[in-house]
């Protein structure tokens, strides 16, 4: 599952791509302890979620939140961009995290996520 963890630098910027895309609910929820690990390793702060084609769960709620609450214990506040997100995931989302974005496509949640860099004070390399 790792494969679907990448870092990517934007302008300087290291943004972790997450592709949950076409994974069944238990197949999400064993994604987040790699993804707290690479993380924290790499002082990531910047998220895009690709979650195309799934559908959301008490267990995958829980885990979502349980690993924004690591991560921002460990390095502080992050952002997050989704795409792929159907209407009620809109919703359900929002509840988990006010601090996402909706994006349209992958261009758009990079713009984004590069937008909060600026706001969040997150430099090259940081």
């Amino acid at each position: 599952m790792d494969n679907r963890l990448k870092i990517r630098t934007e302008n300087g910027v290291k943004i972790m791509f997450v592709d949950l895309s076409n994974l069944a609910p238990d197949e999400i929820v064993n994604i987040f302890p790699a993804l707290n690990e690479k993380a924290i390793e790499n002082r990531i702060r910047l998220y895009i979620f690709d979650i195309t084609n799934t559908h959301t769960t008490q267990e995958i709620k829980h885990a979502s939140r349980a690993s924004i609450d690591t991560i921002e214990s460990k390095l502080g506040k992050i952002a997050s961009a989704l795409i792929g997100l159907t209407g009620i995931q809109k919703i359900i989302a929002n509840a988990i995290s006010k601090d996402q974005y909706f994006a349209k496509d992958e261009a758009d949640a990079v713009k984004w996520v590069l937008e909060q860099a600026v706001k969040m004070n997150i430099g090259p390399e940081s």
